[in-house]
Parts: C-alpha cells; sequence; structure tokens
C-alpha cells in the first residue's frame, strides 16, 4: 500500500475517511478507526486515515508547540494497523494552514467519492481553527458527505489524549502511557558514533540519533527492548546529558544492549521503553559508574524477564 499525498492521488470508488492528526495512534485513536473500518466494510467502500505532518501546533508554534509521540514513518504503519486500507498525509504548513473551513471541505470532496467522514468532536480545521468538527457536519451537507462524530474514549476519569499521553511520557510513567497507548512507547532513530564512553567502561552502547521533534522520556534509566537489524535485543537505555562525562547541555539516547557484540551504525534501531529504574545521577568516578551501569544492566535483565 501506498501512502497518498495530500489531496492527489485518492483511490476510486466509495471513500470513507478519518481525519485527524493522530499523534501516538492512542486507544482512542484505534476506537474512532474501528468505526471508520467498520462502517466502510458494510458498504464497500475504501477505509482512509488522513493526517498532517509536522504536527500542526508545531507549526503554529515552532517554540512552545508539543514534542511528537510518533515521527509520521511509525504514525502512517499504526494507522494501518489500526485499520486503515490507505493513509493520506497533508503537509502541513503556513499556507495549509491558510484554507478556510468551505475550502478545505470542498478539496475533501473533489478528491474522491468521499462518502462519509469521521472525527473526534475537538477536531479543528481551517485558518485560525475556525472550523470545528460541528463546522465540517454542515459543510458536508453542501458537499456531499456524511460526518460522524465519535465521542472520546476515557479511562481512569479523564480523556485518553495525545497531550495526557505526552505528560505521562515526560514524568517518565512509561507503563501508565502505555496503557493509554495500547503498546509500550517507542522512539526509533539512527545508530551513531558517540564518545566511547561506555565501550571505555567496559560497557558499550548504540547511540541514537533522535530527530528533534520527537519526545523523549523524562531523564533516567530505563529497561527496554532495542530493534535492529531484524533482531530485538533486551537493554538498558539512558536518556540524558551523562553528568558524569557530559556538558550536561546535549540530551542522548543511548542504549546498552544485554549480551551482545557486534557494529551498528548507520542503522535504524528502535527502542522500547518498558519500565524506568532510575533517576540519572552523577558518580564521582568512572569506576563509580561502571558500578552503577552493572546493577542497571542486571535490572533491567529482571525488568523484562517479567514480561
Amino acid at each position: 500500500m501506498s501512502t497518498l499525498a495530500g489531496f492527489d492521488g485518492w483511490p476510486t470508488g466509495e471513500l470513507h475517511l478519518a481525519i485527524g492528526v493522530f499523534d501516538g495512534v492512542h486507544l482512542g485513536h484505534r476506537t474512532l478507526l474501528a468505526r471508520l473500518r467498520a462502517g466502510a466494510r458494510a458498504v464497500g467502500a475504501t477505509a482512509l486515515a488522513a493526517t498532517f505532518d509536522p504536527l500542526p501546533a508545531r507549526v503554529l508554534d515552532p517554540v512552545g508547540g508539543p514534542l511528537a509521540l510518533t515521527d509520521i514513518t511509525e504514525r502512517v504503519a499504526e494507522l494501518r494497523a489500526a485499520g486503515a486500507d490507505e493513509v493520506v498525509v497533508f503537509g502541513f504548513d503556513r499556507a495549509f494552514a491558510s484554507l478556510g473551513p468551505d475550502e478545505f471541505a470542498r478539496r475533501l470532496a473533489a478528491a474522491g467519492a468521499v462518502r462519509r467522514v469521521v472525527v473526534g468532536p475537538d477536531f479543528q480545521f481551517g485558518h485560525g481553527r475556525s472550523g470545528a468538527s460541528g463546522t465540517l457536519r454542515a459543510l458536508g451537507e453542501r458537499h456531499g458527505f456524511a460526518v460522524e462524530i465519535v465521542a472520546p474514549l476515557r479511562a481512569e476519569g479523564a480523556t485518553i489524549s495525545s497531550t495526557r499521553i505526552r505528560a505521562l511520557v515526560g514524568q517518565g510513567l512509561l507503563e501508565a502511557a502505555a496503557s493509554l497507548l495500547g503498546r509500550a512507547y517507542a522512539v526509533s532513530g539512527t545508530v551513531v558514533r558517540g564518545d566511547d564512553r561506555g565501550a571505555g567502561l567496559g560497557w558499550p552502547t548504540a547511540n541514537l540519533a533522535v530527530p528533534a521533534h520527537r519526545l523523549l522520556p523524562r531523564d533516567g534509566i530505563y529497561a527496554a527492548w532495542v530493534e535492529v537489524a531484524g533482531a530485538r535485543h533486551a537493554a538498558a537505555a539512558s536518556v540524558g546529558v551523562r553528568p558524569t562525562f557530559g556538558d550536561g547541555l546535549e540530551r542522548r539516547l543511548e542504549a546498552h544492549l544485554l549480551d551482545f557484540r557486534g557494529d551498528l551504525y548507520g542503522l535504524r534501531a528502535t527502542v522500547t521503553f518498558v519500565r524506568r529504574l532510575r533517576d540519572e545521577q552523577r558518580f564521582a568516578t568512572p569506576e563509580a559508574l561502571s558500578a552503577q551501569i552493572a546493577r542497571d544492566v542486571a535490572d533491567a535483565r529482571g525488568a523484562l524477564s517479567d514480561g
């Protein structure tokens, strides 16, 4: 299956479309996508999911906008896994943001035989976020498509949202975040050369170059799985500024793969965070740090063996 760009090249035949940012593709999003797919299957239509890249809030507020729970490659894969037959990616920039609600709805209708659009109650679109889910429903009547508004999913007394999950990840509450995502939180990047401090201590690490727009968990040490080159490895992962050796400025994600030796440079790796083990801390000597890493490795091994 291909990934469709904007309003171009949409499939022929009847289309049912879900629109949203869908960052994280959490359990609430999956409920909406299940509704999309069920309705499409009932009438033999194609189920499309439309998302935006970069995150609109990040484009509109580059400094204060949220960091992403998923990059666009991950998001597309998760949308397909959640039930979309195809995924449409709208490149979001200032020009796209300037489209009025009616123009956006008109282009949707012109892109293909859209017969049903599924959104959440907080969906906003159009210049200055002037359009809401109710606006889209009214415009749909004009342009020939029905609009279904799906109520948000709640857990522990509050709505499941990307904002809520970002807060949990930022606090290092990975198990709570996983319960809302429906899977453990993961970050991908390319393995790059570091300064070999870990190798010098006897604990070599894979250092990941993570895109600046991705959200990393709170600084600390984590039990994690690392997927790279088609294999999955148990690992102790570190997020932080390496206070024993670093300058305290550059946050890094690095992972020591348990029982592994090999050259991973240049490969794409995914770190899936399972459990937070401890805060990052400064050690008086390299030997003290090495001893702590040994304890971290043992703790990570135990945490991962628990499931």
